[in-house]
């Protein structure tokens, strides 16, 4: 069995030299950035890296998911790997559920090396969205945040049960899920979902 990443774009941040569908929200008031960055990568050449200067406002770069019906009352785990500089506060991460309950977050960190967090939320009735982000510090002198290797996974679907290929293009089974493998991108995207209960067991 694997543990695997779906349905996020860019996990590595190894696509390009751009936020790869990600968003950089927030700043003003001072120099703030969310950029790719090669000294510090935890695995592979890149990383992202979230800064903000004296003055500056919270940034942050995000990433939203629709919520099909069959998500709702599902427990989502939105984790990563992210350090600071060692001197000054980092950054945190953040499932923010629209439309539903559930949100959470995690804690700030100023540690220099790699350190795993990870964040759960619950997908409520009428949530339409699923908002993953990633935050420097908000209200110190200064902030520097880099993540790397994201993964977002379901209770109870984090198994890989398998693979198969179907008129040029891979498929594989996780849970109540069926994901394609999208090669341009480099990631797994939803092809289909099962309504809660069924776990596949094969493909």
């Amino acid at each position: 069995s694997q543990q695997i990443s779906i349905i996020i774009p860019n996990v590595g941040w190894e696509t390009g030299t751009g936020l790869s569908g990600w968003t950089q929200g927030g700043g003003g008031g001072g120099t703030a950035s969310a950029s790719i960055y090669t000294a510090f990568a935890r695995t592979g050449s890149q990383c992202l890296y979230l800064y903000e200067s004296t003055g500056a406002n919270q940034i942050t770069c995000y990433y939203d998911l629709p919520v099909p019906a069959a998500w709702v009352g599902r427990t989502i785990t939105f984790a990563c790997y992210q350090r600071g500089d060692g001197t000054s506060d980092s950054g945190n991460m953040r499932i923010i559920v629209t439309g539903g309950t559930g949100s959470g977050y995690t804690a700030f960190t100023s540690s220099a090396t790699w350190t795993y967090k990870a964040v759960t939320g619950t997908i409520g009735a009428g949530a339409t969205a699923i908002r993953l982000q990633l935050e420097s510090a908000d209200g110190v002198s200064f902030s520097h945040a880099y993540v790397d290797d994201m993964l977002i996974a379901f209770a109870g679907s984090e198994t890989c049960v398998g693979t198969a290929e179907a008129v040029g293009k891979l498929y594989t089974a996780v849970g109540p899920f069926i994901l394609r493998w999208d090669e341009t991108n480099d990631f797994w995207e939803c092809a289909n979902v099962e309504a809660a209960g069924p776990q596949a067991t094969d493909i």
